[in-house]
Parts: C-alpha cells; sequence; structure tokens
C-alpha cells in the first residue's frame, strides 16, 4: 500500500512539473511573438517611411505612399505572428478613416481583418491583436507591439 501512495504523489509531482514546464514554454513563445509583431511593425513603418523619402510612388497630399507595394520588401513580407495564418497581410484605410491613428477595429475577430492597418493619410501603421486574450491584455499587447498609449482598446464614437 506504501509503494502505491508513493508512486501517486511521484506521479503527481512529475505531472505538475511537467505542466509548469509547458506554461513556462507558452510564456516564452508568446514573447517572442510580441517582440517579433513589435519589430515587424517598427520595419512596416520604417519602409513607408523610405518610400515617401524616395518619391517612386503616387503619395498623398501629405506626401506618404498612397498604397503599400509587396515588392517593397522583397520575398520577406512584415508578418503578425500573433495572429493566426490566414489574415490578410495590411488594409489601407480610406478616405474616411483619413484622420485615425488608430484602426476602428484594434482586435482581429475574423480572418477578413487584415494583419496591419496602414493610414495612407498620415502614414501610420497598426498592427492588430488577437482576439483570444482579455481586453485588459489586449490593449497592452496593442500599446506594446504600437509604441501607443490607448487608455481603451475599443474606438471611441466619433
Amino acid at each position: 500500500m506504501r509503494l502505491i501512495i508513493d508512486s501517486l504523489v511521484a506521479l503527481m509531482l512529475v505531472g505538475v512539473l511537467a505542466g509548469m514546464a509547458l506554461h513556462h514554454r507558452r510564456e516564452k513563445d508568446m514573447d517572442q511573438r510580441i517582440e517579433l509583431t513589435h519589430s515587424e511593425t517598427q520595419r512596416f513603418h520604417s519602409q513607408i517611411m523610405l518610400q515617401a523619402a524616395m518619391e517612386k510612388t503616387q503619395l498623398t497630399q501629405r506626401g506618404y505612399p498612397a498604397t503599400v507595394e509587396p515588392e517593397w520588401f522583397g520575398e520577406n513580407l512584415p508578418r503578425n505572428p500573433l495572429l493566426p495564418e490566414g489574415h490578410a497581410w495590411v488594409e489601407v484605410a480610406g478616405d474616411s478613416q483619413r484622420d485615425l491613428e488608430h484602426p476602428p477595429k484594434r482586435i482581429a475577430t475574423g480572418r477578413e481583418m487584415a494583419q496591419f492597418w496602414y493610414n495612407p493619410h498620415s502614414g501610420v501603421v497598426r498592427a492588430r491583436v488577437p482576439a483570444d486574450v482579455s481586453d485588459a491584455t489586449a490593449l497592452r499587447l496593442y500599446n506594446y507591439i504600437n509604441d501607443t498609449k490607448l487608455d481603451s482598446i475599443f474606438a471611441r464614437e466619433q
């Protein structure tokens, strides 16, 4: 009987340690994806600024590229690893969003929502965050990866 109890205790300890190791691995993986998304957003924005300075593409009245061309990035398009595969690459803001600094929908709630949002009227690039986190976590992620200081993840009514 003592052997069975000792074996069960040992088995439980192994299970707890395995669970802790798995949790640590998932946190580390998430941290890496957050850092990569942050750097990819910065790389995207840098390319927008470079294209604006080179003036080899159509520019808006404010001097930013009117659209984003995948060729600017060669075979290495910026990506948002916080979102699962299947999301569109970039959404270009239309005239109705010309004065916005952030997309109206900052959380990618469906695959039809692009990984990135670009406003050609201000040169702003924003990465969207996943829908499978809490609102508070989504806000922290959004602010970090986009270098912003919003107090709400949700857009306010105009």
